[in-house]
């Protein structure tokens, strides 16, 4: 009597889209559009809840996540096996990663840092607050980070939190949160005093929203210092349907930036990256997290070495897009340094124009509605007589 083996269907399927993606790249379509360019440092934190949530398939689905994505720099939180994690960085083909050494306790979700190794460089890694239980059940991570993208160089310090979970009300989980902040404040401080560099980003899932009153979120020692500390992801932690976290639509997971590292993201974006609505929300909630990625863009070219005779970009010049990806409708915000004759046009990648915006001011948004294009990557052109600004968009429709 022969005995057949039968494989999970999905898994088969998925197992053929792996073989086919990493041996003919260019034969699949990618699950998501990218995010990444050359014109961006781009960085990302994302809960990858209990890793791997389904073993190798959520491996697998992860790998062709970040490498649809195009990002340079990844901090996770909720490793939960280290094997795992090795097999991810060895599928990802240019791309290296650690994780935060062996902690307390029985059951310890480890953080981690996966970096695009041509476009970013990492120093030591060290743990925080090994000690500290109280305020870190998970001990954050900090490592030196030097990003190369488009002739710039962004270097700052970066520590990678999971502060502890669980809602103000119980039990004393605020309180630890509370102290973790304080903790990590006092630490950057300090260190900035004692002559480190003073670009430093803090990133992770901190376990709790920006807007909630004082009383029942511990962000307020940052929040009350807002010369020295700034949240990138501020700007869109009540976008209704964009929380980091799925099934609350609370925004729990963030970047925090010193007021030095603020200033290299002039002109950046930050995105809750959508991957349940663009790609599949069963397969995302299913196989991959809970959580969105949430992502920064710092515009290159700021620190860029020229070419003699290159045109210096004016000082306030800035075009940035929101949301991307977008839908229906895109806000296209932009400054000029002074009043001269300049429009945006957008065009699609073959270079044709598919409408075009004269500007009457030097600073505002434009907002193109009713978008009927179909989906695909687009240009947005900021177009004046002395220079030119390019933004990607995004259409998904």
């Amino acid at each position: 009597m022969d005995t057949k083996i039968h494989m999970d269907p999905r898994r088969a399927r998925l197992k053929l889209v792996i073989i086919i993606a990493f041996s003919f790249p260019s034969l699949i379509f990618a699950l998501v559009n990218p995010r990444g360019s050359a014109t961006t440092h781009d960085i990302a934190t994302w809960n990858l809840q209990n890793f791997p949530l389904q073993g190798n398939i959520s491996v697998n689905y992860i790998t062709l996540l970040i490498h649809d994505l195009n990002l340079d720099l990844i901090c996770v939180q909720e490793i939960q096996s280290m094997d795992d994690f090795n097999q991810l960085v060895n599928n990802l083909n240019g791309w290296d990663g650690f994780s935060s050494p062996d902690g307390q306790g029985d059951i310890y979700y480890k953080t981690g840092v996966l970096y695009n190794t041509r476009t970013v460089q990492v120093g030591e890694m060290v743990q925080l607050f090994a000690d500290a239980e109280f305020a870190f059940i998970r001990p954050p991570i900090e490592v030196p980070v030097s990003m190369i993208e488009n002739g710039d160089t962004l270097t700052f310090h970066l520590i990678v939190c999971h502060l502890k979970a669980g809602g103000c009300y119980e039990e004393d989980n605020l309180q630890r949160r509370q102290a973790a902040c304080d903790s990590l404040k006092t630490y950057v401080e300090r260190q900035i005093a004692a002559g480190e560099d003073d670009k430093w980003l803090i990133a992770g899932d901190l376990n709790d929203t920006l807007f909630d009153s004082p009383d029942c979120q511990c962000f307020t020692v940052f929040l009350d210092d807002p010369q020295n500390w700034y949240f990138l992801t501020y700007p869109i932690c009540e976008f209704v349907g964009h929380g980091s976290h799925i099934e609350s639509d609370r925004f729990i997971d963030h970047l925090l930036v010193t007021t030095a590292l603020r200033e290299e993201y002039i002109g950046g974006r930050i995105e809750s990256i959508r991957l349940d609505v663009e790609w599949n929300d069963d397969l995302y909630l299913g196989y991959v997290s809970d959580h969105r990625p949430v992502a920064a863009y710092f515009p290159t070219g700021r620190n860029a070495v020229k070419e003699p005779g290159w045109p210096e970009l004016p000082e306030n010049a800035r075009l940035s897009l929101f949301p991307i990806p977008a839908n229906t409708s895109l806000q296209i915000h932009y400054s000029l340094s002074a009043k001269i004759d300049a429009r945006i046009a957008i065009y699609n990648l073959l270079g044709e124009e598919i409408t075009a915006f004269p500007l009457e001011k030097v600073e505002g948004t434009i907002v193109w509605n009713d978008i009927k294009v179909p989906s695909a990557i687009y240009l947005v052109r900021l177009e004046t007589n002395e220079f030119n600004l390019i933004q990607r968009a995004v259409i998904l429709r």
